[in-house]
């Protein structure tokens, strides 16, 4: 419509333009000199000077015929430029990412996941006591498959709700509940805002998604750093009822990240217990809380610190309920991490360090000291393209020395060490194979067990296993 306004205004100036320059030719013919005509030059026809004024207006200020048909060139301009802004806002909406559907101009709705399934031989041998061994069984497991959904609205200057539903998918079939889905992982809802992202819900803690990019295999798997990194075990099994208690995500949760600020981002949670804790000597309500601060601004270099504390809350899952310390009902427990990870692009190589300790403590019996265990971990990596990042070698080990403190009679032989060699071949961006090898080496008095998909054996056996797998996102 504005176009077409702006063309009948054109039309609409001709007339006037061809008189304009009629008046001119007549103007041009006066004379000069305000009174007479100069020699050569003719009197207006009706005897009439023109006035100094007038004719010092007619050389200096444009016609207004050319006034009007500039203003509507600029006015053209601008309404092409206004078109060609709206054409790319709507192929823009026109081609969401993939996954993604466009349910008004401020909603969207996004589907995605992961779908990670192995093959595995595993056994674990060497016992102190052989009758504990873990005889060789071949499995399909499935590693940490999901689907996600995420819906999203705008909600303008920077604002923007969002929620997350995002339930494990069982690939191997093997479920708790007779359904698909044996357990939730990030789930929340949330506001974005100039300030920060805040999540109400269950998500990672941000111990745990602090180091995580540096392994190779994201804690996931026989392979994942999980094998020495977050197990509080040690002596008894009967202590101690799972391999990995900080590889946590945090329920009934409120989770807070600050926006970006030159690569440096800071991350906080906490969580507070929905049932209080009763004894003769104490009544408190468990708590956890985590933080965590990185260095990711798209060079080469990674880095970050971590530090989570926990308040008679140390299961295996963190929920509402807590369900205790590790070392009795009173007890506390803290872990701390730290981790660097750094890209060579021009050799395909990647590296990885990171470091761990934990401590754990409650009050011993009457008249007697205070309980402590402690431990320190270490891991590296290194994925090594092969003339490219097609084919990579991956290789990835880590030691936990013997644990420290008062809690065990005898701390000698309670340390653990592994390794994992591996072959990857990235068929797409989003789809790779691979095939694996990798073992634990328990002292005698150790009982470290794969950080997923592990099972129990006795004190003193390796566990070991020769994994080939998959892993596709869509």
């Amino acid at each position: 419509m504005r176009t077409l306004s702006v063309i009948v205004a054109l039309l609409a100036l001709a007339p006037r333009v061809e008189a304009q320059q009629e008046q001119q030719g007549v103007n041009a013919a006066q004379p000069r000199n305000g009174g007479a005509a100069a020699p050569g030059e003719a009197q207006p026809q009706d005897g009439t000077p023109a006035a100094a004024g007038d004719v010092q207006q007619k050389k200096t200020e444009p016609p207004l015929g050319a006034r009007e048909a500039e203003q509507a060139r600029k006015e053209t301009q601008a309404l092409n430029k206004e078109e060609q802004v709206q054409k790319k806002q709507v192929q823009e909406v026109k081609k969401p990412e993939r996954g993604t559907f466009v349910v008004s101009e401020r909603s969207r709705i996004s589907i995605s996941g992961r779908a990670w399934v192995s093959t595995e031989s595993v056994r674990a041998v060497g016992a102190t006591v052989p009758s504990t061994d873990y005889k060789r069984v071949y499995r399909l497991s499935n590693n940490s498959s999901f689907l996600r959904f995420r819906g999203e609205y705008d909600l303008g200057t920077g604002w923007q709700a969002w929620a997350q539903i995002e339930p494990q998918v069982a690939l191997d079939g093997i479920s708790t509940n007779s359904s698909p889905f044996n357990s939730t992982r990030n789930t929340a809802f949330g506001l974005k805002t100039p300030l920060g992202t805040l999540a109400l819900g269950r998500w990672d803690s941000p111990l745990k998604d602090s180091t995580i990019s540096i392994d190779p295999w994201a804690g996931n798997g026989l392979f994942g750093y999980y094998d020495v990194f977050g197990q509080s075990i040690a002596g008894s099994q009967t202590n101690f009822t799972s391999a990995n208690r900080w590889n946590s995500r945090l329920s009934n949760g409120i989770h807070y990240w600050t926006p970006k600020l030159e690569g440096f981002q800071a991350r906080a949670a906490v969580v507070a217990g929905e049932k209080r804790v009763t004894t003769a000597t104490s009544d408190y309500l468990p708590w956890v809380v985590s933080a965590s601060l990185t260095f990711d601004n798209g060079s080469p270099l990674y880095a970050s610190v971590a530090y989570e504390r926990r308040k008679g809350c140390n299961p295996d899952d963190i929920t509402a309920s807590c369900g205790g310390a590790l070392l009795g009902v009173d007890g506390s427990d803290w872990a701390a991490r730290a981790g660097v990870g750094l890209k060579i692009k021009e050799t395909h190589t990647r590296v990885g360090l990171a470091f761990e300790r934990l401590e754990s403590k409650a009050a011993g019996a009457a008249g007697a000291p205070e309980l402590r265990l402690k431990k320190s971990s270490y891991f590296a990596s290194l994925v090594q393209g092969l003339f490219g990042d097609t084919h990579q070698l991956v290789l990835s080990g880590g030691v936990s020395p013997d644990y420290q403190g008062n809690f065990l009679a005898d701390n000698d032989g309670t340390g653990a060490k592994f390794f994992t060699g591996a072959y990857r071949y990235n068929w797409t961006k989003d789809l790779y194979l691979f095939a694996a090898y990798t073992r634990i080496e328990n002292r005698t008095r150790a009982v470290y067990q794969f950080g997923a998909n592990g099972f129990k054996a006795g004190a003193g056996a390796d566990p070991e296993g020769v994994v080939v797998g998959s892993q596709f996102l869509f």
